[in-house]
């Protein structure tokens, strides 16, 4: 290396923006300030449009990242009537690695949307200024700024070749970022926690209104500063106009809430880059919560994220209401890099497979989805209870998660479906009632008693249920019983999800139409004897 402070594509102090910038610069004495800025051009990667460069301090001297500025320029390449959708991201990691690899290694990440129109409105700069002392650059570590763009309507990868190839700086990042020397001790330095640990999609209905979302508790010894949280909004695919607010909690005291920017399909939304102010201390062993709610309701898929800005030492806010399974240990794809599975307060289970077909980061994370919904296990139990690998019959060349509960005599297996399947699990009780071909499901505790019920869905037409049908059946020891008819779905629906409601303290069904908008149906399940309806027995009722 010709330096010691060196950076990718990069700019040391101020570097004349009308002279070419160079494959690495160097910086050999220690300044007391940097400004690293410049233009970081897209490449195709599949179907986005990616990008990073990086800054790297092998001084011995701690740097920190005081603020960080960046805007992507839309006004050329676009077709009328295209979306672009955006996300930016800085990151701190070790300078031995290429890139990070999965979500929840960010300090900060933005979204944006842009729709091409006579009616849009161009998004401006966007620039946030770090508290304290910033963020901490040590030696051996860079700064990294990141982006990806996607177009929508979907195009190619070589329409994406084209238009670049017309046009270098189509959707370019164009970023700034203030770097200084640290000059004394009593400058805290600045970290965040992300809410939730993982990039996780869920669907926005009437009985969910609040997003996946981590609680951390305060497990150091002395208060720590809560001064800030950043949002990151992407709506992965929605209609209608979705409003939603930003909340925080106490130990379940409110203690901050915020409307956020409005989301809709035919209408650029702001950035969501700005920090939100806080002003509070967390105490030893509270715990805080940082929750993205729905306001009004459009319908579609959502990933949300909260970013808390914090003095915390790294390692003092740890997850209160999630723990990660054998971490580093569960490969469900068989691809040699590990996956990441967690386990909720509300017996969720959320899994991911590596990305084998990202070009240039094997092993990067995909989005986290839910396979369990509301399983009846606390931590403890799910923990001292689960089993990895496992292995049954003649598959043995797929890895199992198997949980095996000997005292109330039940069993659960979560397999991988395929090597190539964004689906991460199967899940089924250990008795084998798998969903047959055109069927799928849920599993959770509906009815409360401690065992694993399930919900089946079909698709399949018939004269009575022109537009399929819902099944139940109830668990108990040794298995699922015999599945009765629930529902019939006489109009087409396009979205069934099952959510816990913490309102109603049941399990909901939730089924959505396309058209007319907005036209669904909730269905309540309830405990037996809980029902209004007059279907007779014990199995589970609709409340209406």
């Amino acid at each position: 290396s010709g330096g010691l402070l060196a950076g990718k594509c990069g700019s040391r102090r101020v570097w004349p923006a009308i002279l070419p910038m160079p494959a690495l610069i160097s910086e050999d004495h220690q300044p007391a300030t940097l400004t690293f800025h410049g233009i970081a051009h897209k490449g195709a990667n599949g179907p986005i449009l990616s990008t990073q460069r990086a800054l790297h301090n092998r001084l011995p001297q701690e740097y920190r990242v005081t603020s960080f500025t960046w805007h992507i320029d839309y006004t050329q390449g676009l077709r009328a009537g295209e979306r672009v959708e955006s996300d930016v991201c800085l990151t701190i990691f070790s300078s031995q690695k290429e890139t990070s690899l999965e979500s929840g290694e960010e300090l900060f990440c933005t979204h944006e949307q842009f729709v091409q129109s006579t009616a849009s409105q161009l998004p401006v700069n966007t620039s946030s200024q770090f508290v304290f002392g910033g963020f901490p650059l040590f030696q051996g570590k860079r700064v990294n700024v990141a982006g990806v763009s996607n177009i929508f309507p979907t195009i190619s990868e070589d329409e994406y070749r084209r238009r670049l190839f017309e046009n270098p700086e189509f959707l370019a990042l164009h970023f700034r970022v203030e770097i200084a020397r640290v000059h004394s001790a009593s400058q805290k330095p600045l970290t965040t926690v992300r809410s939730p640990l993982r990039d996780r999609s869920f669907s926005m209905s009437r009985t969910r209104p609040v997003a996946p979302h981590t609680d951390f508790r305060n497990t150091g010894s002395q208060p720590v500063k809560l001064c800030g949280i950043g949002t990151f909004l992407s709506a992965i695919k929605y209609r209608g106009q979705v409003d939603l607010s930003l909340r925080a909690y106490i130990n379940k005291r409110l203690v901050l809430e915020q409307v956020l920017p409005s989301q809709h399909l035919l209408r650029s939304a702001a950035s969501s880059t700005r920090i939100i102010p806080l002003d509070a201390t967390l105490a030893p062993s509270e715990v805080f919560s940082a929750q993205v709610h729905v306001i009004v309701n459009g319908v579609g898929i959502f990933d949300a994220a909260a970013f808390i800005f914090t003095d915390a030492p790294l390692g003092w806010l740890q997850p209160a209401s999630e723990v990660q399974l054998w971490p580093g240990k569960i490969d469900l794809n068989l691809d040699g890099a590990p996956d990441n599975v967690d386990y909720t307060d509300d017996g969720e289970l959320w899994a991911e497979l590596t990305k084998v077909h990202c070009k240039g980061c094997p092993g990067a994370h995909d989005t986290q989805f839910r396979w369990g919904v509301g399983l009846p296990w606390s931590h403890a139990e799910f923990r001292k209870l689960a089993s990895f690998p496992a292995n049954f019959g003649h598959e043995r060349d797929k890895p199992y998660i198997v949980v095996d509960d000997t005292t109330s005599r039940q069993c659960i297996q979560l397999s991988r479906v395929s090597a190539d399947s964004t689906a991460a699990f199967g899940l089924r009780t250990c008795n084998g009632d798998g969903f047959s071909p055109g069927s799928f499901g849920y599993h959770a505790d509906f009815d409360g008693d401690g065992y694993v019920d399930r919900v089946r869905m079909t698709v399949e037409q018939t004269h009575e249920a022109p537009f399929g049908r819902a099944w139940l059946s109830l668990g108990g020891p040794g298995g699922l019983g015999h599945e009765k008819a629930w529902i019939k779905f006489v109009q087409k629906v396009v979205h069934h999800d099952i959510e816990l409601s913490h309102e109603l303290k049941r399990h909901v069904l939730h089924t959505e139409q396309w058209e007319p908008y907005g036209v669904g149906a909730v269905y309540m399940i309830c405990p037996p004897g809980r029902s209004f309806t007059n279907q007779p027995g014990k199995m589970l009722q609709v409340c209406v």
